[in-house]
């Protein structure tokens, strides 16, 4: 056994070096061997392999300040969002809308102006024995007024916009319709 300060011999469980006066640790000589490089060469590297997954997992991920997201996430997020107001612009389109009580009034006094002509007309005009053309016409009246009454019931429900203006045109076009019936009773040869 050596001194490890000095390199002098020195007995087992010999406290003391005798030339240097240095403590000789646990009485036992420790042979100093060279470090070996290759433990810090493969340290060094995993702590780079582990720096690296670190970074790797941080860089595509970098968050904006304001949202928290990732770019990607910031992209999905807008894309989910132009979706989510297309639906509804769409859905806003396509709901149903109850006309106003006004004009489903308005349309419904207009039938029954129609209704009431038509009953004038048919007392001023029909005999006791009206004409074959006469019943014809008086068939197509009720059935006219019957169909615009209609209209004006489906108006007055929850519908579409577009509906709701397509409507609004077939109870005009029923009306001219209705009154150009009326206009040709109005006219009817008569049985005398």
């Amino acid at each position: 056994m050596r001194c490890p300060h000095c390199g002098e011999p020195a007995r087992a469980g010999q406290d003391r070096c005798f030339a240097c006066g240095q403590r000789i640790r646990g009485g036992r000589y420790r042979q100093r061997r060279p470090i070996e490089g290759r433990i810090f060469l493969f340290a060094a590297l995993a702590l780079l392999l582990v720096l690296a997954g670190i970074l790797v997992a941080l860089l595509p991920g970098r968050r904006d300040r304001k949202t928290g997201l990732t770019p990607a996430e910031k992209r999905r997020l807008e894309q989910v969002q132009d979706s989510v107001r297309k639906a509804n612009r769409a859905l806003r389109e396509t709901l149903q809308v109850k006309a106003p009580d006004s004009d489903v009034g308005r349309a419904a006094a207009q039938t029954d102006r129609l209704g009431q002509r038509f009953e004038n007309v048919k007392r001023q005009v029909l005999g006791e024995a009206p004409t074959p053309e006469q019943q014809q016409l008086v068939r197509e009246i009720e059935a006219a007024l019957a169909g615009l009454r209609k209209l004006v019931t489906e108006y007055g429900g929850s519908l579409t916009q577009q509906r709701r203006r397509e409507l609004k045109e077939e109870i005009s076009d029923a009306e001219r319709a209705a009154n150009t019936l009326i206009s040709k009773l109005t006219r009817a040869r008569k049985n005398r």
